[in-house]
């Protein structure tokens, strides 16, 4: 099984934790017999968080370590190059991916699979609880890439239907995480609720500025998402008060 990761950058916790998953699952089953009495084996390969570099691994996994299944793709971006490649090779992918594109036409097929929630499901739900608990009037700092954007397009739709107002919207770079010359004009315009789109290694960098500029203390704070492996990253007090759907 081929297993591309986005071993270096800012995914790089998320995905070793996933590989070591991977791993313990493939011991697991081994120690079982295998599957079919096969012996299970993982083939891992950094996808540096790059489409181009996720398709040029997968392809490698697939012609020539003969792989019958690709599992991973933990960047939404990434994943969709994957997809490509397994689509035309016709062998299994199993997505570990957050995106609403890769289940729908034209990237899905009969052997894509998609095991986590996408970002549809993940802003209604949270977006929905937020309006309804912490406030309607909104900022939203967003990951310029596929997952960020289509999380900032749900959330702002979820708060409209919830009669609710988005003061604005910040895109940023994934991977830049530089976010102090945005803060001052988002304090300024005094939202409720500061809405953090920010993954993997940012969400930690994007939590330290705020709490260095005071904003705890004048506005909630809600995200999409909490992450285990940021947790561990961050620690307690950074996550403290911080509003996450998992």
């Amino acid at each position: 099984i081929g297993c591309p990761l986005p071993l270096t950058g800012p995914f790089a916790a998320l995905a070793s934790d996933m590989q070591r998953g991977g791993q313990l699952a493939a011991d697991e089953l081994n120690a079982k017999g295998g599957v079919l009495g096969r012996k299970v084996e993982i083939l891992f390969r950094d996808d540096q968080l790059k489409p181009a570099v996720g398709a040029q691994r997968t392809k490698e996994l697939i012609e020539n370590e003969k792989v019958v299944a690709i599992v991973g793709g933990l960047a939404a971006h990434v994943q969709m190059a994957i997809n490509e490649q397994t689509k035309k090779s016709k062998i299994l992918f199993v997505s570990t991916s957050q995106s609403d594109e890769i289940s729908a036409k034209p990237d899905t097929s009969p052997i894509t699979f998609h095991e986590a929630l996408n970002p549809t499901i993940t802003s209604r739900a949270l977006g929905s609880w937020v309006a309804q608990n912490l406030g309607k009037k909104w900022w939203i700092v967003y990951a310029d890439y596929a997952w960020g954007k289509q999380n900032n397009a749900v959330l702002t739709e979820t708060n409209k239907k919830m009669g609710g107002t988005i003061l604005g919207s910040t895109p940023y770079p994934l991977g830049s995480a530089e976010f102090s010359a945005h803060l001052p004009k988002i304090q300024a315009a005094k939202p409720e609720v500061l809405m953090s789109v920010t993954p993997g290694a940012d969400n930690v960098a994007f939590l330290k500025q705020v709490i260095s500029f005071g904003m705890k203390k004048d506005m909630k704070i809600a995200q999409p998402l909490h992450w285990i492996s940021q947790a561990k990253e961050g620690g307690p007090d950074l996550y403290q008060d911080v509003y996450g759907a998992i």
